[in-house]
């Protein structure tokens, strides 16, 4: 494994796990998304996981963001 993705919620209780039993895992990157990423989170990851954070979020659920407005001079 050299990254993982998912939950800040998630990612920081495996986090939390891990620093309580004096444990790291080095990865590469850690990848959290789809909910919003506190900076206690991220410094628990950084040392539990010995590597960046990179908050990221992407439009894999393809709803609409942006639309034009009934004026249709762009958005």
């Amino acid at each position: 494994v050299k990254a993982i993705e998912g939950y800040p919620s998630t990612l920081h209780a495996i986090a939390r796990h891990m620093l309580e039993r004096k444990t790291t895992l080095p990865l590469a990157a850690v990848f959290p998304s789809s909910e919003t990423l506190f900076p206690e989170q991220r410094a628990d990851m950084q040392r539990a996981f010995e590597c960046p954070v990179f908050d990221y979020y992407g439009m894999a659920e393809r709803v609409v963001f942006a639309t034009e407005c009934e004026h249709h001079r762009g958005m």
